[in-house]
C-alpha cells in the first residue's frame, strides 16, 4: 500500500467518525432543550363540565423571551381553556416559569390533547400529548317521577291579543285619522292666516343686529377667536358692500382697503386701523394665529363706530365707480 492511499484512507475513517460525533451531539442537544419543558397533569378521565390542571414548567435563563400557549388555541378543541395563569418560581439562582391551565370539555368523549407550542426566543418547544376522556353525567331514572299529561286548556283572547292580531288595521286607521285632523287644521289656519309682508333689515339695521347677536354669543370668554374674528369680519364687509354696492365680500383685504380710500369716508387713521384689522382677521381665518387680547375689544369699538360714521353719508356723491360712469 502506498503512503499516498494509507493517508487518504485514514482521513476519510477520520471525517466519518466526527460527523456521526456531530449528529450525536446535535441530538442531545435537542433533547435537552425538549426537556426542559415539565408537564403535568392531576387527571386525563372526567365528566362534562368538571376541571382538568395542566401545568407546564420551564427553566428560564436571564433575558429570554416566552411566548405561552393561548387561550385561543385551536388545536385544543373540543377542549376548553377556563383560566391561564402565569407563575414564577425562584429556586436559589435558578428560576422557572410556570403556567397553569384550567380546562374542560362539554362534549363527551374521547379526545387527544395534542403536544401545545412554546416559544423560547426563536425556538419553538413543544409540551407532552395526553389522551383524554369525557363522561357523559348519568342519570338515575329511579328518581324521576311522572306525571300526567294535562289536556289543552283554551285561553281567553284580551284587548291586547285583538291588537296583535288586526295592529295594521289598526295603524292604518289612526294615520288617515292623523291626516284628517291635520288637513282640518291647516284649512282654518289658512283662513285665518293674515298675510304678512317681509320688511328687510336696511345694512345699519343688519350690522347693528349682527353686532348684538355676536356679543351674546360670549366668544371671547370661550377662547373662540376664529369665529369671533371671522363674523367680525363678515359684518363689516356685508355692510360696507351693500351700503356702497359692490362685492366686498369678493374682495381681498388690501384691495378692500383702497377701495375705501377711494370713497374718502374713513381718514388715514381709519383706513390704517381697517387695513390692519382685516390682515388680523386673515391671519386668524388662514394661519389660526391669535390677535394680542387687547385687540379683541379694540376692534369691536371701531367697527361699530366706522358702520355709525357712514350711515348719515350721501352714498350717491361718495360712490367712485358710479362717479366715474
Amino acid at each position: 500500500m502506498r503512503k499516498e492511499d494509507f493517508v487518504f484512507g485514514w482521513n476519510w475513517k477520520v471525517y466519518k467518525v466526527v460527523g456521526w460525533l456531530t449528529f450525536v451531539i446535535c441530538f442531545l442537544l435537542n433533547a435537552l432543550v425538549v426537556a426542559q419543558i415539565k408537564t403535568q397533569i392531576d387527571t386525563t378521565d372526567i365528566t362534562i363540565g368538571e376541571p382538568i390542571h395542566l401545568e407546564i414548567q420551564l427553566p428560564l435563563r436571564e433575558g429570554q423571551k416566552v411566548v405561552w400557549v393561548s387561550t385561543e388555541n385551536p388545536s385544543i378543541a373540543p377542549l376548553e381553556i377556563v383560566e391561564s395563569r402565569l407563575d414564577t418560581v425562584q429556586n436559589k439562582e435558578k428560576k422557572t416559569l410556570v403556567q397553569r391551565l384550567r380546562l374542560t370539555s362539554f362534549e363527551a368523549g374521547n379526545y387527544s390533547l395534542s403536544s401545545l407550542p412554546i416559544v423560547v426566543d426563536e425556538d419553538t418547544l413543544l409540551t407532552a400529548a395526553f389522551q383524554i376522556t369525557v363522561h357523559d353525567v348519568e342519570i338515575d331514572s329511579s328518581f324521576l317521577t311522572g306525571f300526567p299529561i294535562k289536556p289543552i286548556m283554551e285561553e281567553e283572547l284580551t284587548a291586547m291579543d285583538y291588537y296583535k292580531e288586526f295592529q295594521f288595521i289598526v295603524l292604518a286607521l289612526a294615520v288617515i285619522l292623523l291626516l284628517i285632523v291635520l288637513l282640518v287644521y291647516l284649512y282654518f289656519r289658512r283662513k285665518k292666516q293674515k298675510i304678512k309682508v317681509l320688511i328687510p333689515l336696511s345694512p345699519y339695521e343688519e350690522a347693528k343686529l349682527s353686532l348684538r347677536n355676536l356679543d351674546q354669543q360670549d366668544h371671547l370668554k370661550q377662547q373662540a377667536i376664529y369665529p369671533y374674528y371671522s363674523s367680525l369680519s363678515y359684518i363689516l364687509r356685508k355692510y360696507l358692500g351693500r351700503v356702497y354696492d359692490f362685492p366686498s365680500l369678493e374682495l381681498l383685504s388690501d384691495d378692500l382697503v383702497e377701495y375705501m380710500r377711494k370713497l374718502a369716508v374713513l381718514d388715514a387713521e381709519q383706513l390704517s386701523e381697517l387695513k390692519q384689522f382685516l390682515h388680523d382677521a386673515d391671519l386668524v381665518k388662514f394661519a389660526k394665529a391669535t390677535p394680542a387680547p387687547e385687540k379683541h375689544l379694540q376692534y369691536r369699538k371701531s367697527i361699530e363706530a366706522w358702520i355709525e360714521q357712514i350711515k348719515p353719508l350721501d352714498l350717491e356723491a361718495t360712490n367712485p365707480d358710479k362717479k366715474e360712469a
